[in-house]
């Protein structure tokens, strides 16, 4: 004895020369679905279409991590205070263990408290607004080892300027 699915059914139910009216009515689905389904059986056929639609309502099963993965996970939290990514290195070579980003971050949600709940964005002040060219200028310094870079940025145009000096700073010099 075969199971027949409500698709087969359905198809059936048209090949026979009921309306798709009569066999929504039946089958206790919209006639919009009916159309649907017919639509698709035709264009794939109905091997396939009911093949794929039993195989859309699978779902992969998240894998577990180890207990014992978890509770290393919660440690190095707990003496060091690590955000995700440096746990994920010091499990990879310290122990040799590889855990996805994900997989780390699920557990340390479950265990600590990592943002607030009721305060999501933090207002970080008003931003300014450049109505015209050289109206704001966002400037910075970059110490690379001897060498300053002077980093200026025009916020209207995106345009940039980088100045690089040595400073060689004697101390008779500023002492004297």
């Amino acid at each position: 004895m075969k199971n027949v699915s409500v698709w087969e059914l359905a198809f059936e139910l048209f090949r026979s020369g009921v309306k798709p009216k009569d066999i929504a009515r039946r089958l206790g689905v919209s006639r919009a679905t009916i159309y649907r389904w017919l639509k698709s059986i035709r264009y794939r056929g109905i091997r396939r279409f009911v093949r794929e639609k039993k195989e859309a309502k699978r779902k992969r099963k998240r894998r577990c991590l180890d207990t014992r993965i978890v509770l290393k996970i919660k440690k190095i939290r707990q003496e060091t205070g690590w955000c995700g990514e440096k746990i994920i290195w010091e499990l990879k070579t310290k122990h040799g263990i590889k855990v996805s980003q994900a997989s780390v971050y699920r557990v340390l949600n479950r265990y600590f408290k990592l943002r607030s709940r009721w305060k999501k964005n933090v207002a970080r002040g008003p931003q300014p607004r450049a109505i015209k060219p050289r109206d704001v200028i966002q400037a910075d310094t970059v110490d690379l080892g001897g060498l300053f870079a002077f980093t200026a940025i025009d916020i209207f145009t995106r345009e940039v300027s980088v100045v690089l000096y040595t400073c060689v700073v004697h101390l008779e010099s500023v002492l004297a």
